[in-house]
């Protein structure tokens, strides 16, 4: 909390320009002056050093806050020290630069900011409109600023809030809307009613289906029990299924042995339909010529790769490079593998040569090109040093001519116009340049060293490159190119009869295995007929004298279809034993579907319960807070707010027959409602005050409304500036509020700052606001146009006469 104010210091800050300090560490603080000598700029430094702001003059957005720096300076600063309640003293130091930005922490912010400029500080402008800015709403918040000291003084967004929350859970649409638990509860109630209208169908289905299932069990064992199978029909699906797994295994393993045996029959009948001496009559003659044909073949093969080994040992092929002795096709293989890598040698060195020709060609090209280069240079060197020659000759001999005249024999100009000596100086300049003029033929001697050096260098990579291709040509002789190619045509040759010795070879392979096939079913046949016999004996048959191809294939034939049939009723069985257990299951599941949502519709029925108690008790919390909102309200406008309003007015405006009076709030929700109004007995309130309050009191009337609010709460401030608020007062307004001025500061402890305008209001009022006892203090600023404006006057504790101060 600010307590006191101790000093300021400005410069550069709105009327003022040179750097002055303040002292402020008094009771009063009285400000005099003429128009335009800054009173107002002294209160302005004081809010500015405060609450970083100047609050009237952020109105004028285009100017602001350029209008704080006074306009000859090129900054403006106000420091400003304080002491709190415990005496403690701080301070605060704000600039305005040339780049008009606010620099600095502020002694406030924020809440405390705003409570200075509203409650503590009343400016000229903000008298004459403060009744109509108080009822006014502001933009920010769209509220009255009276109604919001109201709010703030009783913390009434604390009940307002608790209003408005327990208004939206009495209805229940709102509520809906903000309460998700009670949306859950409505969703869960809605879902919980669905499956309870599903769930009874589905278990009543599900019962019918379990019995519909367990009669047709009943009848399909009955019809696999008439083919051997027993069963007990009332046992569980399980082990029904169980049963019948072991029964469907034991008709598929006697289906499979009856098609083996149908098989095995069908084999014999094949084997004993073959004719052996007609498959194998031709056959010998035929692998004997499979086997002079696969000879003839080899030995050609052979004198084919054998040449070309040779071939490739003229062509320089190395002999540890060609395979030896081994499988024909094998050789060939390696043989043409070390003939085609060196064929491809060879052509890595022709590229090689042709590459080494090439750059030679460029070498040699580049060399032409120097030795031109360096015959043009010798006659272009020759041409300028006669050039040089003549024309120095020329200048030697027109210097005479020009050594007494300006004027040049050639263009007739004035050569002293251009202020660089005289014509003969130039000329002689000339011919000193022409004499030593060796730069350029500098620049030729280096080409020509340079073209002489490059064409050295190209003359040994030229050698060495001629060298390298006459190596390479030396190892690539006609011979060696004519060996190499019949080397190998004649391996190709080979490779094609190899493919035609792999072809004989699967053809002598196929032969043989006609040969075995032969030798196989010869020995079939005679086990032929003792496989009938036995086959006729494994199916039971009476006799081995009926064991014929026909009787065993009619016995394989019926024995087939009972099995058959006998596996596909299992499998029905199998079936409908597994839709009776689906059933089963589904009934179960139906059943406990109906359990849950009656478990869970009981429970939506107790939250429905408690929901309903909750609305009661908060509506009752609702009446008994929106009750006390209106009590507090009315308490705090008519007991205290009004009556300290009324208590200063009458003070101040003794004679006045009607007096301000805030009218009774009204309060819905949030919102509160109320006027300002001008009472008298036995008369109906106005609703405006302007309309029976002459200016003068109405000013008197903003005036005890501003201290009454401020004086309304606990202070979080103990400081009050006052611009000029004597405007159109008489002398006995004047009189009444020293009075009340005096009272503020002894008894409620409050430290004033006070600006005037008038010379004797001045006077009267240092002398009436003067210190009566130990310890007070007043100081007197008096202003003035002067280059130096401040005066500044202090008194302290003198006895006067102390009239009946303030009952508050």
């Amino acid at each position: 909390m600010i307590a006191r104010l101790k000093r300021l210091s400005i410069k550069g800050f709105r009327r003022f320009e040179v750097e002055a300090t303040v002292p402020l560490d008094a009771d009063v603080i009285l400000v005099h002056g003429p128009n335009g000598t800054g009173k107002s700029s002294v209160l302005n430094a004081i809010e500015f050093g405060l609450t970083g702001h100047v609050r009237d003059l952020e109105l004028y957005r285009a100017d602001y806050p350029r209008s704080l720096r006074n306009v000859k300076a090129d900054a403006g600063e106000v420091g400003l020290s304080w002491a709190d309640s415990k005496g403690e003293v701080y301070s605060s130091r704000l600039h305005v630069g040339s780049d008009n930005l606010v620099k600095g922490v502020p002694a406030v912010a924020g809440e405390d900011a705003r409570f200075f400029q509203e409650r503590c500080y009343l400016s000229q402008p903000r008298l004459t409109r403060l009744l109509e800015t108080y009822q006014t709403p502001s933009e920010e918040d769209d509220e009255a600023p009276l109604v919001r000291f109201v709010r703030e003084l009783l913390r009434l967004d604390v009940t307002s809030n608790l209003v408005d929350g327990l208004n939206d859970a009495l209805d229940i649409r709102r509520l809906r809307k903000r309460s998700t638990a009670l949306a859950r509860l409505d969703a869960n109630e809605k879902d919980v009613q669905q499956q309870l209208d599903v769930a009874g169908p589905a278990l009543k289905a599900a019962e019918a289906r379990a019995i519909e299932l367990r009669a047709r069990v009943a009848e399909k064992l009955g019809a696999a029990a008439a083919l051997g199978d027993a069963f007990t029909a009332d046992e569980e699906p399980a082990r029904l299924r169980d049963q019948l797994g072991v029964l469907i295994a034991a008709a598929r393993e006697e289906y499979n042995v009856v098609q083996s045996v149908r098989a095995r029959v069908a084999g014999t009948v094949s084997s004993a339909a073959v004719s052996v001496p007609a498959m194998s009559a031709d056959l010998p003659a035929r692998l004997a010529e499979a086997s002079s044909a696969l000879k003839a073949v080899d030995a050609e093969l052979t004198r084919a790769v054998d040449e070309s080994v040779r071939s490739a040992a003229l062509a320089g092929v190395s002999a540890a490079l060609l395979p030896g002795e081994s499988d024909p096709s094998a050789r060939v293989r390696g043989v043409h593998e070390a003939i085609s890598q060196a064929v491809s040698r060879v052509r890595v060195v022709d590229a090689t040569r042709a590459e080494l020709r090439g750059r030679i060609d460029v070498i040699e090209q580049r060399k032409r090109a120097i030795n031109s280069a360096r015959q043009e240079a010798v006659i272009v060197d020759q041409q300028a040093a006669a050039s040089r020659k003549d024309l120095l000759s020329l200048l030697q001999r027109a210097l005479p001519h020009v050594e007494t005249s300006n004027h040049c024999p050639v263009c007739a100009r004035d050569y002293g116009e251009l202020e660089r000596g005289s014509l003969a100086e130039g000329v002689r300049r000339q011919i000193g340049l022409l004499g030593g003029m060796t730069a350029a033929d500098d620049a030729a001697l280096r080409q020509e060293r340079a073209l002489r050096a490059e064409g050295d260098q190209l003359d040994r990579e030229l050698s060495a490159l001629r060298v390298q291709y006459d190596k390479l040509g030396a190892a690539l002789l006609p011979e060696t190119h004519a060996a190499l190619q019949s080397a190998a045509e004649r391996i190709d040759a080979a490779v094609a009869l190899v493919e035609r010795r792999a072809a004989l070879v699967r053809g002598q392979a196929v032969l043989l295995n006609e040969q075995a096939r032969a030798n196989t079913l010869s020995l079939r046949q005679e086990w032929t007929v003792s496989e009938i016999a036995r086959l006729a004996n494994e199916l039971g048959m009476a006799a081995p004298a009926e064991a014929t191809l026909d009787a065993v294939g009619l016995v394989i034939e019926e024995r087939s279809r009972v099995a058959k049939l006998r596996e596909g009723q299992l499998l029905s069985a199998l079936a409908s034993v597994g839709e009776l257990e689906a059933a089963q299951e589904a009934h179960v599941r139906a059943r406990r579907s109906a359990e849950r949502a009656t478990a869970q519709a009981n429970a939506v029925a107790v939250a429905r319960k408690r929901v309903q108690k909750t609305v009661g008790q908060v509506k009752a919390v609702f009446d008994a807070a929106k009750e006390t909102t209106k009590e507090l309200v009315a308490h705090v406008f008519s007991a205290e707010l009004n009556a300290i309003w009324v208590e200063l007015f009458s003070r101040l405006a003794p004679s006045e027959v009607f007096a301000p009076r805030l009218s009774a709030p009204e309060i819905e929700r949030r919102n509160i409602v109320v006027s300002a109004q001008a009472v008298a007995d036995g008369v109906t309130p106005f609703a405006q005050l302007a309309s029976v309050l002459s200016a003068g009191n109405l000013n008197t009337a903003a005036l005890s409304l501003f201290l009454a609010l401020h004086l309304v709460e606990r202070p979080k401030m103990r400081v009050l500036l006052l611009d000029d608020p004597v405007q159109s007062m008489d002398d006995v307004h004047v009189i009444q509020l020293s009075a009340l001025l005096r009272a503020l500061v002894r008894q409620q402890h409050r430290q004033i700052v006070l600006a005037v305008h008038e010379r004797a209001l001045y006077d009267f009022l240092y002398s009436e606001l003067g210190p009566s006892r130990e310890g007070l203090k007043l100081v007197g600023i008096e202003l003035s146009h002067a280059t130096d404006p401040w005066r500044v006057t202090v008194s302290e504790s003198r006895q006067e006469y102390v009239a009946d101060g303030l009952p508050l």
